[in-house]
């Protein structure tokens, strides 16, 4: 039969289905569009995504649903043929209605994004069909034939064998290893908590008396829920709810059944003794078989999830590993189960003994692939730290914040494997964006969550901190990114439209790099701190706000509201709706604004149209003829050869001169005699929100398209091209990096760091004029005047220049700063880096790291963004699967940016300007074969205003006067009924 199944698949499920008519009485025979409907009619459908059940052969045939059909054709399966929607879907990449008999086993291991894509496809559809009451195989799930028990468990398991042969997947893909083992349909396999809060969902659905029980099974499940749902049926007086209530009990009582670890354990330490790796696991169950207390349940099942994750990278076979994966799923569950009783007797603990919980609760953590080793390891240096008996409260602070990260970092490792399969399926079912926090609820991640919340809300009222939302105080899930107070309507980021509202408070699931201009940010992912929207909303005083977990929904309710958020430099964090008091806040703030920055024009040089090479510029032409990026990179390229590629330089004379064109054929006004009107007009109107609008619709829109169209001077393009040829070779050998560089960004007070566009990675002459011509006309966007227009009001002298910069195929980078951005540290540096070309600047989930200057690393965050950025030879950028490291940044790499920092600080009147403040440099790098190469320099831009406002003083002032306090750790934590969090 196997020889038959590999003949099989050989043969496509598409080709199969095309070359077979409808069967009679189908409905499905035409492609679907409306992605919005698609879930719904399936799930009323009687074959569900299918549209007949066939005989699937592996010599290519598929026959009718008879007995023995495919006996004459070397055997093969019987399952449901998908239909003309389904069959479309798939070919866009939306893996639904799945049959592991018609797939292989190397289709879903090999390392592409496609063949990834599918597999979390199909484990995300089977959490949906648990939690969903069969999804989209509601109806056909009954259906003979449609799926085949034996023949998809045989499947699964050959998948299974097939994964953990390959060492990738037994190490760097392990949580998606074991995901798979989870999820994928096997007789015996473990059971599921989704189930329980599927079942518990539909219950509530039809029964509102039900709720209370549901957010109880969703968010604290315990064996008792059996007892309690038992105990509402004996009061129910809907019969048609009884069976649904009876399943639900039966179903806890199967999860919470006492399974035989010590059993499993055993037989496994077995196993580990034949291959001499030793018996760590047969210890451990001769310790569980004495153990009585949950604490040391939980402790024995995380050190045997992190012992046999371990192992899997042994000489075990196969089998061997998949069963150690699957004792580790029952050691899960163990712990999990052990962790709900743990959290109940958490009042009577002393700080030390939670801590101690806390730190066994990341070994499973670890254990179940929601860790990488790395980040593991930073988590056992944290708690080696925090157990001391001389520790502040300041010290217990930092600490404990950095040991909540974990949480996050758990949610980042799923998404790093799940994420661009929740994205597809969510457009069809918006339930598959509640993959991660339903997994995230039924793991380790959960008590680590609610632990830490305890310990936070104990060290909140330790300080005298009043962190709020709406007037209740709460103890984590929010944290200040931004300093800063704002005040506007509470609104989603999706409904914004344009350069959005200068007064909104927006709610976005990331602080995204097309960020419009807005008040204030409240994210549900940080990104990370030196992308260039967070370097934006820093520098212009922005307060952006971290919400995790229900405190998202509970804001998400309140779209509409005008509201006050307020983030403190030392990390308070108040939400509150607007009131008379707010507004005299906000009112007191705008007063004591700096005023408006005004370039240098009377520098300009704005005759010169004479194209520079990057080699040929300094420091000293940035703001005269061409902008501070070439200029800056000028001064790098000189005190660095080597590191900076070729680059040519389009001055600001060149935009200039192009203005004096006409503005139309039938129009022979100049452009820049119109502008001037349009302007002088704008200016004479009476409030500020009258002139921005007026500058949307009379000016940025009409610029832009004649930027587009005007045509250019055939000396510029020919002497363009005469220059290209000289700097960078034959026309179509290279690609360049499209630049802006205007006259208003990195001034002294204002980076307008990623405000205008970026064109990668260009090949051939005509793509890189209009790619010129975008950039021009991308500083009149509206997103970007608005941004600008918060601190330089003048528009009609905003001139741009272009940089045409030589693309660089790096295989990682980032950004740093050449300071410690949280406290101004000069002697530590922040670093983000990811993969692939772009890396930090755009809000990628990046390697952030801390680094000191004697080497030292503080891990902030791994990377974990799925999918890396390359350069295509033909030009434009594409997507490859990220490695998933933990580390990216070698010892050697480390040792090269350390030796430029040195460098930059020595040379730092040069390289960032004779006039600049800046205490740092924001520095943009990258390694090409491990050879260090650079792409920007510019000053630190940080505002310090959020420091001088008296309310977020007066937020911090307690927790200032509190700081050297000593912490009693084998004291019970300070309990409140008022706190709470995630």
């Amino acid at each position: 039969m196997l020889s038959a199944v590999v003949s099989y698949h050989k043969v496509t499920a598409v080709l199969i289905c095309l070359l077979l008519p409808m069967a009679a009485g189908a409905a499905d025979t035409q492609p679907a569009r409306d992605l919005s409907d698609i879930v719904a009619n399936m799930k009323q459908r009687t074959l569900g995504p299918f549209a007949a059940v066939s005989w699937h052969c592996a010599d290519g045939s598929v026959l009718p649903p008879v007995p023995y059909a495919c006996r004459e054709h070397g055997g093969g399966y019987q399952h449901g043929r998908w239909g003309l929607t389904a069959l479309e879907l798939r070919e866009q990449g939306y893996f639904i209605g799945n049959v592991l008999a018609a797939t292989t086993p190397e289709t879903l291991a090999a390392h592409t994004q496609r063949s990834q894509l599918q597999l979390t496809s199909i484990l995300i559809e089977k959490f949906l069909i648990a939690a969903d009451d069969g999804w989209i195989l509601r109806q056909a799930r009954f259906r003979r034939g449609v799926l085949q028990d034996e023949d998809e468990s045989n499947a699964a398991i050959h998948t299974l064998l097939r994964l953990v042969s390959h060492p990738e997947w037994r190490a760097a893909k392990y949580l998606l290893n074991r995901e798979a083992a989870r999820l994928l349909p096997r007789r015996g396999a473990s059971r599921s908590l989704t189930k329980l809060r599927g079942l518990a969902t539909s219950i509530a659905e039809a029964d509102e008396g039900f709720l209370v029980l549901r957010n109880k099974i969703h968010s604290n499940p315990t064996a008792d829920d059996a007892r309690r749902v038992r105990d509402y049926l004996a009061n129910n007086s809907n019969p048609e709810l009884t069976a649904a209530l009876e399943e639900l009990a039966h179903a806890i009582d199967a999860v919470y059944r006492e399974i035989d670890l010590a059993k499993n354990f055993r037989h496994f330490g077995q196993k580990l003794n034949e291959w001499k790796i030793g018996g760590v696991a047969w210890e451990a169950a001769k310790e569980l078989d004495k153990s009585s207390s949950a604490a040391q349940r939980l402790r024995i099942a995380a050190g045997v999830m992190l012992s046999l994750r371990s192992q899997l990278t042994t000489r075990l076979s196969p089998e061997d590993r998949l069963h150690a994966i699957d004792v580790s799923l029952a050691a899960e569950l163990t712990a999990f189960t052990a962790g709900r009783e743990v959290l109940a007797a958490a009042p009577d603990k002393t700080r030390r003994q939670l801590l101690r919980i806390l730190r066994d609760n990341s070994r499973a953590m670890f254990g179940s692939g929601l860790l990488s080793l790395r980040e593991w390891r930073a988590l056992n240096d944290t708690f080696k730290r925090i157990n001391r008996n001389d520790l502040n409260l300041s010290e217990y602070r930092r600490e404990l914040n950095y040991i909540e990260q974990a949480s996050h970092w758990a949610a980042r490792r799923l998404s790093f494997y799940f994420q661009p399969a929740i994205d597809k399926l969510s457009q069809l079912d918006s339930e598959a964006r509640e993959y991660i926090p339903d997994r995230l609820r039924g793991s380790p991640a959960k008590l680590h969550a609610d632990l830490i919340a305890i310990l936070l809300s104990d060290a909140q009222q330790l300080s005298g901190v009043n962190q709020e939302i709406f007037g209740r105080p709460v103890a984590s899930g929010l944290r200040a990114l931004n300093p800063g107070i704002a005040q506007g309507e509470l609104t989603d980021i999706r409904k914004l439209r344009g350069g959005g509202k200068r007064r909104a408070v927006v709610i976005t699931p990331e602080t995204t790099a097309d960020l419009p201009r807005v008040a204030g940010i409240v994210t549900a992912e940080a990104g990370n701190s030196l992308s260039h929207v967070q370097l934006l909303a820093r520098n212009l005083n922005v307060p952006n706000i971290l919400v995790s977990g229900n405190l998202l929904t509970e804001l998400g309710a309140q779209q509409g509201r005008e509201v006050f958020i307020a983030a403190s430099p030392l990390g308070v964090v108040q939400i509150r709706y607007a009131d008379e008091s707010t507004n005299a806040l906000i009112a007191t703030e705008a007063a004591s604004a700096p005023a408006s920055l005004r370039p240098d024009i009377r520098k300009l040089e704005l005759k010169n149209t004479a194209l520079r090479r990057l080699s040929s510029l300094r420091g000293r032409d940035s703001g005269r003829t061409v902008g501070p990026k070439a200029a800056r990179l000028g001064e790098l390229s000189h005190h660095f050869p080597g590191k900076v590629s070729p680059g040519l330089a389009i001055p600001f004379g060149v935009f200039r001169a192009l203005l004096d064109s006409p503005r139309s054929t039938s129009d022979p006004t100049p452009m820049i005699e119109w502008l001037r009107d349009r302007y002088a007009f704008i200016e004479s109107l009476e409030s500020d929100s009258k002139k921005e609008a007026a500058v949307v619709t009379l000016v940025l829109a009409e610029l832009r398209n004649w930027l587009q169209t005007v045509p250019l001077p055939e000396e510029f393009l020919t002497e363009l091209r005469q220059e290209m040829d000289a700097e960078f070779g034959e026309d179509g050998s290279f690609g360049v990096f499209v630049r802006s560089d205007t006259n208003i960004e990195d001034l002294p007070n204002f980076s307008g760091a990623g405000l205008n566009l970026t064109v990668p990675n260009v090949n051939g002459f005509d793509n890189i004029v209009t790619a010129i011509r975008q950039v021009w006309a991308s500083a009149f966007t509206e997103r970007s005047w608005g941004w600008r227009q918060a601190m330089i009001p003048d528009a009609e002298h905003v001139y741009p220049a272009v940089l045409l910069h030589k693309s660089v195929n790096a295989d990682k980078s980032g950004v740093l700063v050449t300071m410690d951005i949280e406290n101004g540290d000069a002697s530590s540096l922040s670093v983000v880096i990811n993969e692939g070309v772009g890396g930090g600047v755009e809000g990628q989930s990046a390697e952030n790291l801390l680094i000191r200057e004697d080497g030292s690393i503080r891990v902030i965050s791994t990377a974990s963004e799925p999918l890396k950025t390359i350069l295509k030879p033909e030009g434009g950028i594409g997507k490859a699967l990220a490695s998933g490291s933990d580390r990216l940044l070698s010892n050697i790499e480390l040792k090269q940016l350390l030796q430029l920092v040195a460098s930059v600080k020595r040379d730092a009147a040069t390289l960032l300007g004779e006039d600049s403040t800046a205490q740092a440099a924001d520095i943009e790098f990258g390694f090409l074969n491990g050879k260090l190469v650079l792409f920007q320099i510019r000053p630190f831009v940080d505002n310090n205003r959020a420091r001088r406002i008296e309310y977020l003083n007066t937020l911090d002032q307690q927790l200032a006067a509190s700081a050297t306090d000593r912490v009693n750790l084998d004291e019970k934590p300070v309990t409140t009924d008022k706190l709470s969090g995630v």
